[in-house]
């Protein structure tokens, strides 16, 4: 069983191209969380074990299974850990969490993988969605989490990921998180400077396990 965390930063090598995954969720839908996904392979995390998952269209993975299908949010300000957050749900995969607008264009899906090794990945891709307040195609979203068989390894891999520029500021107050926390919001394991309220930042091909 995978009980503890340790996160760090790995060479930038996706097992999947971020387009044209087999299963398409949030078609021209934005903030919302996709039906129930089937996992063919238990996954436990955080020390308990999965076979259900959904996706919401803003960079998240959750095995709350109650949320499949209803509105996912956006607009947050906290760190993770937090419990009772109606958006920064507990028991999730934050990766990149942001809030991104799939209704105007670029896809959001999730494809079963095999690896070389004969072991199976979940791979959940949001490839060119823009940015909600500012949608120009430059500030375009491009991210991937996969989920491995066995090991319970979890990697976010960032292909491109801008600010929202709002006005004078930035929307949501440019908060983005690379990070998990458990299903009572009291532990968490975050990417350096990658949490909620740490100061607003970019990147470009990067990625964390």
């Amino acid at each position: 069983q995978t009980t503890g965390y340790t996160v760090e930063a790995i060479t930038y090598a996706p097992p999947r191209a971020f387009s044209g995954l087999a299963n398409p969720v949030s078609v021209n839908i934005d903030d919302e969380w996709s039906p129930l996904i089937n996992l063919p392979f238990d996954f436990c995390f955080y020390g308990n074990k999965y076979t259900q998952c959904v996706i919401g269209s803003n960079g998240i993975l959750s095995f709350n299974a109650a949320l499949a299908g209803t509105s996912s949010g956006y607009s947050f300000n906290s760190n993770i850990p937090v419990s009772g957050n109606t958006v920064l749900r507990e028991n999730s995969i934050f990766g990149v969490f942001h809030d991104i607008d799939p209704g105007v264009s670029g896809n959001v899906g999730w494809e079963l993988i095999t690896l070389p090794t004969g072991c199976r990945a979940l791979v959940a891709s949001w490839s060119n969605v823009p940015m909600f307040s500012d949608n120009a195609a430059s500030l375009e979203y491009t991210g991937m989490m996969v989920l491995y068989e066995n090991s319970n390894i979890i990697e976010v891999y960032v292909k491109q990921k801008k600010l929202d520029n709002a006005g004078a500021g930035t929307w949501n107050g440019g908060n983005a998180i690379i990070g998990i926390q458990n299903a009572t919001g009291t532990l968490a394991s975050v990417a350096p400077g990658r949490n909620g309220l740490d100061p607003n930042w970019t990147a470009t091909n990067e990625a964390w396990r």
